[in-house]
């Protein structure tokens, strides 16, 4: 592909990339940067409102620098051309990376968040992002991709749906217990590909210690220590919980005794 024509890829994915920031700023902003919840005030520098913006606003920044790069290397001047009009357009390797993960941040802002655990969450959405891109290898990118965003289809017909609900109803912990074999399918995949690909195995683990080891500081940092509730507290929070206030009880009873 020639230079003009990865270019105006370039133009027509930087303005889905500022579109998407911006969605996700203003849906942001509709979240309170400051609360109280159960006689506990939650500041702003701990408020559910700033990874999104942060999103956000990276997104929009991002979504600048790529579309600048794009009208000053002739790619928005082609793309609107007369002599554009019917010709044939591929997205190029860069702006197929840009749509993976603004579909991944979409997943994981307005699917995941809301409904599903937010330990899995997080760590299905590190697992993804880190493993299409870090190892490097066109076919793990393809069939991670294709879980992921099956997964993020299925969940996201069942909230549209109203499916969610009664499957919830039914069983809590039930998409949890999807989202989990998803993600071990992912990582599955990903170890076979490797070794498939001859990409060193050794970098999907870097990705899959990245996947467990942040969530696992984070959900225990905001849950107790700032006492901050989760989006969305499922399996492995609820257990988490469970272990903690345990703990915590046994602690205070020996202290006491």
């Amino acid at each position: 592909m020639d230079k003009i024509q990865i270019r105006k890829a370039d133009f027509i994915a930087s303005l889905l990339l500022i579109a998407f920031g911006i969605f996700v700023v203003l849906a942001s902003l509709q979240m309170p940067l400051e609360a109280s919840y159960g006689g506990v005030e939650s500041h702003w520098y701990v408020s559910p409102a700033l990874f999104p913006l942060f999103v956000g606003a990276m997104l929009i920044i991002l979504g600048g620098a790529l579309m600048g790069k794009a009208v000053k290397d002739g790619g928005m001047k082609a793309l609107f051309s007369p002599s554009a009009q019917g010709a044939r357009f591929t997205l190029d390797d860069k702006a197929r990376r840009v749509l993976i993960v603004v579909m991944a941040i979409a997943s994981f802002v307005y699917v995941f968040v809301a409904r599903l655990d937010f330990f899995i969450s997080i760590a299905t959405f590190l697992f993804f992002l880190t493993t299409v891109f870090y190892p490097e290898s066109r076919l793990l990118r393809k069939r991670l991709t294709w879980i992921f965003g099956i997964e993020s289809a299925v969940f996201a017909l069942a909230a549209l749906t109203g499916a969610w609900k009664i499957v919830y109803d039914a069983y809590v912990y039930t998409f949890d217990i999807l989202a989990v074999f998803t993600l071990i399918a992912m990582i599955v995949v990903a170890f076979r590909t490797a070794r498939k690909e001859g990409v060193d195995p050794g970098k999907i683990r870097t990705t899959l210690w990245i996947a467990l080891i942040v969530p696992g500081f984070l959900c225990p940092v905001f849950r107790y220590p700032l006492r901050t509730p989760l989006p969305h507290e499922g399996l492995v929070i609820d257990y988490m919980n469970v272990a903690f206030f345990t703990a915590r009880r046994a602690l205070e009873m020996r202290q006491g005794g």
